[in-house]
């Protein structure tokens, strides 16, 4: 996630107006292999951590001599809070939650972000056009929402593709070719996702535009609207989602 991010603001970095990129890790190429490398003179107006929560115990007092009062921290791990955050970085000033998704690396990711009281209206602003970069981003109102757009957004691109896994098998059951079913398959999610992104009609409104009565459209919804099945299932995933969020939350005292 954290190099797909990347490579959306390398690519944008100057209507960003980023003057200077500077990469710490450990396995790929990056400026310096270790925070403890980075010279004292850098002092960035903003630390991204992009790693896994596992990881947050041991990288994050290595950064704290990168930080300034002003300093605006980003984090894009699941289930470490703001306060936690703060604490391990001694740091109580600007700092953000944020969700990304993978469709970023293409630029057309979703990131819904929480800032905490200490984000000013510019640090609000340019965390929004980060992530606008690569897609469209939302703020949120409460930082426990984000558990809702773990399960939503976050996890969402891979309800996205067990659909098209199942479509696909499907229609080479129904005798088409592999490789027929996978390019119609992609062609034909492209296209409703464009149409939805495109016109301002509620999803339920475009469903019925395209189902004639009586048709094959409401043959096969027939099956996955009975008793009310396709809409419960995807209920129950994204509450086991987000309550899988919610239990992978971490206080600093876990930590």
């Amino acid at each position: 996630m954290g190099g797909a991010l990347l490579h959306g603001w390398r690519t944008h970095a100057a209507s960003l107006g980023l003057s200077r990129l500077t990469v710490v890790d450990p396995v790929a190429v990056a400026d310096y292999a270790d925070l403890r490398d980075v010279p004292a003179s850098i002092r960035p107006d903003i630390i991204i951590l992009a790693m896994k929560p596992q990881q947050f115990n041991q990288t994050l007092p290595a950064c704290r001599h990168l930080l300034l009062p002003g300093t605006l921290v980003i984090s894009i791990a699941a289930g470490i809070s703001v306060t936690a955050i703060a604490d391990l970085l001694h740091h109580h000033g600007a700092v953000v939650r944020a969700m990304p998704n993978t469709p970023a690396l293409v630029g057309y990711g979703a990131t819904a972000y929480y800032a905490n009281q200490h984000v000013t209206a510019a640090q609000a602003a340019v965390t929004a056009a980060l992530y606008d970069c690569v897609g469209k981003s939302f703020r949120l109102n409460s930082e426990e929402q984000l558990d809702a757009v773990t399960a939503l957004s976050g996890s969402g691109p891979a309800y996205v593709f067990l659909l098209m896994e199942a479509m696909q098998a499907a229609g080479e059951e129904l005798g088409l070719s592999a490789d027929l079913a996978a390019a119609l398959t992609r062609q034909t999610l492209l296209g409703a996702a464009q149409l939805a992104a495109m016109d301002s009609t509620a999803p339920a409104a475009l469903r019925h535009n395209v189902t004639s009565p009586n048709g094959t459209t409401a043959a096969a919804l027939d099956i996955l609207q009975h008793n009310h099945a396709f809409n419960v299932l995807i209920n129950k995933a994204m509450q086991a989602a987000a309550q899988r969020s919610v239990a992978l939350a971490v206080t600093s005292e876990a930590l």
